[in-house]
């Protein structure tokens, strides 16, 4: 009991002290988050309509500039997980306090989860106001909302740190990101729903359900925007559950077998 809940205070520190970073330069992190997803979504919003897109593309790209800007961010962090595992490899002295390597594991998604999650959780909020006349404000369900918000987060963290202890060194990270990962992410629908995907092709969207990075989209857009056109919300929830749940056990196979833990 006693070794335990050393292990939990130390787990505990830990990510404070990963994350309590945000809070040295955040007005500059929180411009960094927020800039690039507000700015993209008024060029949907106010620009792109002109060309023919619907009146409300720029709600739309609002919520899908949020996914982005989680998706980046625990990317990042991912990728200097990994070029550090190929230098210094200052994670060891994680691995030396009094706790165990599968917790040190867990640890560092979570931080990496937080960080994404605050640093990018105004991006909506601002963007409403923004675009205040593009949909229904009852259409929000504020708990979904944060639900969704949190499960989206956690799931990136443990995808993307899946992928930097999987690959050999922080070249082939950003290798995969380009071949594969941002292949994913904007197949998933960063600029079009599931539903006009089915209409266009029913058997490649049925196919794109194995993709997780589409419930990130879906889930978070029928919280936000409303149900109507999205795949259900909780059937999204339970697909992204069940996705974490495998890139946990699989990050923590990798996390044990690249650094040696017993």
């Amino acid at each position: 009991m006693t070794h335990m809940r050393l292990a939990l205070t130390t787990f505990s520190w830990l990510i404070w002290r990963d994350v309590r970073v945000i809070g040295k330069d955040f007005w500059n992190t929180f411009i960094d988050a927020v800039l690039l997803p507000l700015n993209m979504a008024l060029v949907s919003g106010y620009i792109l309509p002109h060309l023919g897109l619907p009146a409300d593309y720029g709600s739309f790209m609002l919520v899908s500039s949020a996914v982005g800007m989680c998706f980046n961010s625990v990317g990042i962090d991912a990728g200097q997980l990994a070029a550090d595992l190929e230098g210094q490899k200052s994670i060891s002295y994680e691995l030396s306090l009094p706790i165990t390597y599968w917790l040190i594991c867990i640890k560092t998604a979570l931080a990496y989860a937080i960080k994404a999650a605050v640093a990018s959780i105004l991006v909506l909020p601002i963007g409403a106001l923004l675009f205040y006349k593009q949909f229904d404000i009852t259409n929000i369900s504020f708990f979904k909302v944060l639900l969704m918000y949190s499960i989206i987060n956690i799931f990136f963290s443990f995808f993307a740190l899946s992928i930097a202890l999987w690959v050999k060194d922080s070249v082939s990270v950003g290798r995969f990101w380009i071949r594969w990962g941002w292949q994913l992410f904007l197949l998933a629908g960063f600029q079009f729903s599931w539903a006009t995907l089915y209409r266009i092709s029913p058997h490649l969207a049925i196919i794109n359900l194995l993709n997780p990075l589409v419930y990130p989209f879906e889930g978070l857009r029928a919280a936000f925007l409303g149900q109507e056109g999205f795949i259900d919300f909780w059937a999204c929830l339970l697909a992204l559950i069940i996705f974490t749940v495998l890139f946990v056990m699989l990050t923590l196979r990798l996390f044990k077998k690249r650094l040696d833990c017993i």
